[in-house]
């Protein structure tokens, strides 16, 4: 019975010599912060990563959206500036080339 409590009390030494080391001394000797295996991993700044990927997905998507209206304005100018010249002048502008006659 002696010789089951002197192990048990080597074995409760050793762990808390182990966790001394790993969770204060090595810490301290890298400069990074105590008890490392009690912190949760910084969720704050993943919920920061994710909205700043967010944001930025958001920010696409309006600039895809305004040239998307920029380009719709100007088609609608354009048709609107042949439809003027065909009614002043009577005459349609010349058709583009087609691909097989610029080659």
């Amino acid at each position: 019975m002696v010789g089951l409590v002197a192990v048990l009390e080597l074995m409760v030494i050793c762990a808390l010599a182990l966790f001394g080391l790993t969770q204060v001394l090595f810490p301290l000797a890298n400069g990074k912060p105590l008890f490392p295996f009690f912190r949760r991993p910084d969720r704050a700044a993943r919920m920061l990563a994710e909205a700043q990927q967010r944001r930025a997905a958001a920010e696409q998507m309006l600039e895809a959206a305004k040239l998307e209206a920029e380009a719709a304005r100007l088609h609608e100018e354009a048709l609107q500036t042949r439809v003027r010249q065909f009614e002043e002048t009577g005459d349609r502008q010349p058709a583009a080339p087609k691909e097989r006659d610029r080659n």
